[in-house]
């Protein structure tokens, strides 16, 4: 994604980012003095313990939080994202009553405040936060098509709307003894599965990788995985994109009538081609 729009994620750690000091400041406001204001996304990740109390909060994450969101507040530069850990305790000494209550009260402390998000364990964390940051760099960076600017335009973009919505809903009728309903089906660079979850995670490609990629992909499927539901979805998707997709029948398209038919297509939903 990063190649697509020419920027590069970098993650920003007290633990590696900043260097011992002494000085007459507590640890948290050292940290704040050397991290300052060079980044767009504070991501908050609270685990089973709340952490150790500065002298402006009740634990070093929570001044971070109520720092960054003052910042959001002045300036609206920034997102905030925060996430709490539901995986159960391996053990009885990981449970600590009062650590849990602290946790319980800043998380009603965000109620108001907007949404946050659960994960359980690491592996989910991972393919939450990468699903997350996805879409939201999908809002900031998105190369924009010409916005529309006119009533006809509009009409016109909420029409193919409803059209490929209901290409879409018409595909999943096609799974006459399954519930109709879209689950993103996870696909993989790789045709074998690992022992290591982990591996298998990492080889995974997401839906809005493909949105994004100005690469071809290929996708070898097994019988009712349901490519052309996956289709219409992509189609359906790239359009709230301002893009244009075209889906193509493969059993009733020859390689060599191809241009034809997508020129039709274009036609037939009222739209012109860019040669």
């Amino acid at each position: 994604m990063g190649e697509i729009y020419k920027f590069r994620i970098e993650s920003l750690k007290w633990e590696k980012d900043v260097r011992p000091t002494i000085k007459d400041k507590d640890g948290q406001l050292i940290i704040f003095d050397q991290i300052g204001e060079s980044f767009e996304i504070f991501i908050g990740i609270m685990n089973k313990k709340f952490g150790s109390p500065t002298p402006r909060a009740g634990s070093g994450t929570e001044e971070e939080f109520n720092e960054a969101f003052k910042r959001y507040k002045e300036k609206n530069d920034l997102e905030i994202i925060f996430y709490f850990n539901e995986e159960p305790p391996q053990s009885m000494s990981e449970i600590n009553a009062s650590e849990l209550l602290k946790i319980e009260e800043f998380r009603k402390k965000l109620q108001p405040k907007g949404i946050y998000g659960f994960y359980n364990g690491v592996s989910e964390f991972e393919e939450k936060l990468r699903k997350h940051i996805t879409r939201y760099f999908i809002e900031e960076y998105k190369k924009e098509s010409a916005t529309p600017s006119n009533a006809k335009q509009l009409i016109n973009k909420e029409a193919l709307r409803k059209v490929f919505k209901k290409r879409f809903n018409d595909s999943l009728k096609g799974f006459d003894e399954q519930p109709q309903i879209w689950i993103e089906p996870i696909i993989s660079r790789t045709g074998t599965l690992s022992q290591n979850p982990d591996e298998n995670f990492s080889h995974r490609v997401l839906i809005e990788e493909i949105l994004l990629s100005e690469k071809s992909y290929f996708i070898n499927a097994p019988a009712q995985f349901g490519l052309t539901t996956l289709g219409h979805h992509l189609v359906s998707e790239a359009w709230e994109n301002n893009e244009l997709w075209i889906y193509l029948d493969n059993s009733s398209t020859k390689p060599h009538t191809i241009h034809k038919s997508v020129l039709n297509e274009v036609n037939s939903l009222d739209q012109k081609l860019k040669m």
